[in-house]
């Protein structure tokens, strides 16, 4: 047989403890407050939930703004190229077409100069041929051996002089005719409209040019027509 101690709580040991309203309101109060604050602040759990949320929405703000600050830096710089490059070519074509317009200035200026300074050449040389023809007899003998050179009827030829080159032809005659074989019948005649130095020969053929000024003329000409 169990042996179990057991207590019996007589009636005599109980006592009843009145609890006036007003406490018992009060009371009733402060289980209702604990209540109350327990539902309304959260758990200490689910405030590290809203801490991380919001650290990661502030992270994806900071994020989101550097791409749009890279982005923009990005742009900027890719439409600063192309604006340079755009400026470039337009100082590259405004270059050429400036070295287009020297060039074809440095052509005219060429042009021109190279006219001139063959026309002054030219006249230089008129000039040094003139005192050459008039400072030496000799030049106009000379000038008649080789036109004769190139006449091949030596029969009845008019040779028409400059008058003071005629007269000293007339003094040379003897020693120019021994030069040429085969002349027959050579008449030398005095003629104003001829420059000293030249001469014109008349043949049975024709007539040979040998006149200084014509011939110089001559190479001027083609000179001229040269650079034109």
């Amino acid at each position: 047989m169990s042996t179990y101690n057991s207590k019996v709580i007589k009636a005599l040991h109980v006592k009843l403890i009145s609890v006036d309203d007003d406490d018992a309101e009060i009371s009733n109060k402060k289980v209702a407050g604990t209540a109350n604050n327990s539902s309304q602040q959260p758990s200490k759990s689910r405030q590290s939930e809203i801490d991380l949320l919001k650290s990661e929405h502030e992270k994806r703000v900071k994020s989101a703004e550097k791409d749009s600050y890279e982005r923009g830096i990005s742009e900027g710089i890719r439409t600063g190229e192309e604006q340079a490059r755009k400026e470039s070519i337009k100082s590259i074509e405004a270059l050429q077409n400036q070295l287009k317009e020297v060039a074809s200035l440095r052509k005219s200026i060429l042009e021109k100069a190279e006219k001139d300074i063959l026309m002054l050449s030219v006249s230089i040389a008129e000039k040094i041929l003139q005192q050459e023809v008039t400072s030496n007899q000799d030049t106009v003998q000379n000038i008649l051996k080789a036109a004769m050179k190139n006449i091949l009827d030596r029969e009845n030829i008019k040779v028409r002089l400059h008058p003071q080159d005629f007269h000293y032809m007339m003094d040379k005659k003897e020693d120019f005719l021994q030069g040429f074989d085969g002349i027959k019948n050579i008449v030398f005649e005095e003629d104003g409209g001829i420059i000293r130095g030249g001469a014109l020969i008349e043949t049975q053929f024709g007539e040979v040019d040998a006149r200084i000024d014509r011939q110089f003329a001559e190479v001027k000409n083609q000179l001229l027509s040269s650079i034109n």
